[in-house]
């Protein structure tokens, strides 16, 4: 994993701590970090349920500005994962 890929897996978890279990038990299942499962099943669902109940608005806007920042950076391999799923 790249040094940008790990900063950008554990800036999500310090935004959205209630992932760390998952994140960590994602890891020990598939024996490494499967980093479109671990957004797909475990940072979106949260991401998604914040939206549909219209709560946490800075922690979405900080989510979201990040997701902008990496979408307008070099780290393709990190874009191409975003875009896939977002």
């Amino acid at each position: 994993m790249s040094e940008k890929s790990a900063t950008f897996f554990a800036k999500m978890q310090e935004m959205l701590p209630s992932t760390k279990d998952a994140y960590n038990e994602s890891i020990k299942e598939y024996g490494e970090l499967l980093e479109t499962v671990v957004i797909e099943e475990i940072f979106m669902p949260l991401i998604l349920n914040l939206l549909s109940v219209n709560r946490e608005e800075k922690l979405l806007e900080n989510i979201f500005g990040y997701f902008e920042e990496i979408l307008n950076s070099d780290d393709f391999h990190l874009i191409n994962a975003l875009s896939l799923l977002l």
